[in-house]
């Protein structure tokens, strides 16, 4: 699996890193006791925009489980490739 993440520290047996994209995207890539096949070794994505999760992307629309390192390698790939997200627009002030 890819370097250049950020290891979180957590009191469980959970492992989780966070990589952050140029894009504004980061993807929270984790395993444990609780997650999608995590004691098999697999580990679960999903993407963040402002460190929350955001289903809005063609990547997933939720948490991806069941992933081997190669498929999240893959998947990171696919969130590093989105397009930065347009800025939210201010509202319009009436004249």
């Amino acid at each position: 699996m890819r370097s250049g993440y950020k290891k979180i520290d957590r009191d469980d047996d959970t492992e989780q890193r966070i990589y952050s994209f140029p894009n504004g995207y980061e993807a929270s890539v984790i395993r444990g006791r609780l997650t999608y096949d995590g004691p098999q070794g697999l580990w679960e994505v999903a993407v963040l925009r402002n460190g929350n999760l955001d289903y809005s992307t063609p990547v997933t629309h939720g948490v991806i489980g069941h992933c081997s390192e190669t498929e999240v390698d893959e998947i990171l790939a696919q969130i590093e490739a989105l397009p930065v997200p347009e800025a939210p627009k201010a509202p319009e002030t009436p004249l």
